[in-house]
């Protein structure tokens, strides 16, 4: 079990590895509960698990707000909307060049997220970012001025 990086958040007493389950288990231990639809539900955050198979989970894609699609983080680029889950899913055979397929959705209800805090630890990182982001505007253009 590889130690979790420094900054990041984990949730204590989960395993830090790969498999779908455990992944299953941080989003439990966050207040989420396994549901078997991506329909957009009012009063519910929906995250997705995406994976290879049960132990190699690859990606997640977080329901935007009021159901206009799903964000994703894209590795170290710019985050990105898609509009259906299976528009970011990859064939087996394309292993290195997708996330593979959903293999778990979780939701948890607005006041869940609002008691555990977490929406206003993302609000926090957003707004911060954006602050930084306005302090440099280089680091928008890429170093182009």
């Amino acid at each position: 079990m590889d130690p979790v990086p420094k900054g990041l958040y984990w949730p204590p007493g989960v395993p830090h590895d790969t498999k779908v389950d455990t992944f299953v288990m941080a989003f439990e231990r966050l207040g989420y509960q396994r549901c078997d639809n991506q329909e957009f539900e009012f009063g519910f955050q929906k995250v997705a698990i995406y994976a290879w198979d049960l132990d190699t989970t690859t990606h997640m894609a977080r329901q935007h707000f009021l159901g206009k699609g799903w964000l994703s983080k894209p590795g170290i680029l710019e985050d990105i909307v898609h509009f259906t889950l299976e528009s970011i899913e990859s064939d087996p055979p394309y292993r290195g060049d997708g996330y593979g397929e959903v293999f778990q959705i979780l939701k948890r209800s607005w006041l869940t997220a609002l008691f555990r805090t977490c929406l206003f630890r993302c609000a926090w990182y957003t707004f911060r970012h954006w602050l930084y982001r306005l302090v440099h505007p280089s680091w928008k253009s890429g170093g182009i001025t």
